[in-house]
């Protein structure tokens, strides 16, 4: 009997877990992402670029995996490469 109530309480204790994790709606910012939900990267630090993602990945392990475009001052092109672990830092 002993065993049983051990089996009811972990399977009660493990959907709760996977409950609570799971704070996000579909289409909701996932809060556990970067700050917030949003994770901001500048291509170029001096910041006078102008950074635009274009499309993005997601790799087996989880790790999401960012194209774009940094155009310069002058409005030239440039392409952009830049990888995000799971919690998007």
């Amino acid at each position: 009997m002993k065993r049983n109530y051990r089996s009811i309480i972990l399977a009660i204790g493990l959907f709760l877990a996977l409950t609570v994790s799971v704070t996000a709606a579909p289409g909701d910012l996932d809060p556990t992402f970067g700050n917030g939900g949003i994770v901001l990267t500048t291509v170029d630090p001096s910041g006078r670029w102008v950074d635009v993602a274009n499309g993005m990945a997601i790799q087996p392990d989880g790790k999401m995996v960012v194209v774009g475009v940094s155009y310069n001052n002058g409005g030239h092109p440039s392409f952009a490469v830049v990888r995000y672990h799971p919690n998007g830092f």
